[in-house]
């Protein structure tokens, strides 16, 4: 099951200067799977997301070296969008038949 992500610092002040009463945010994605659902039309909170590369060595390095992994390094940053629990619609559970009983029953 996903989880809240720890945001940095930057991205905390970016939250709370967008939308100050934010609690809960978290990308489309990560809302998808705890089952809820952005509504449609909404905008979301911008932040920066790191991107990961990998770095690749030399053929000359990669035969000292033997095992030839690449390293993992920083390339950037990209503008990402997170979505605040307000801006969600509750999950719909459709099922086959109805709750409603006939009768007399309330």
């Amino acid at each position: 099951m996903a989880r809240f992500h720890n945001y940095s610092f930057g991205n905390i002040l970016a939250i709370a200067r967008q939308k100050p009463t934010a609690t809960n945010v978290a990308g489309m994605f990560t809302w998808n799977q705890l089952g809820r659902r952005v509504k449609k039309g909404e905008k979301g909170i911008q932040i920066l997301a790191p991107m990961i590369g990998t770095r690749r060595k030399m053929q000359e390095e990669a035969e000292q070296d033997g095992a030839g992994k690449s390293a993992p390094v920083l390339v950037g940053f990209r503008a990402v969008y997170v979505f605040d629990v307000p801006r969600l619609r509750e999950p719909s559970f459709r099922t086959g038949h109805s709750h409603r009983r006939g009768g007399n029953t309330p």
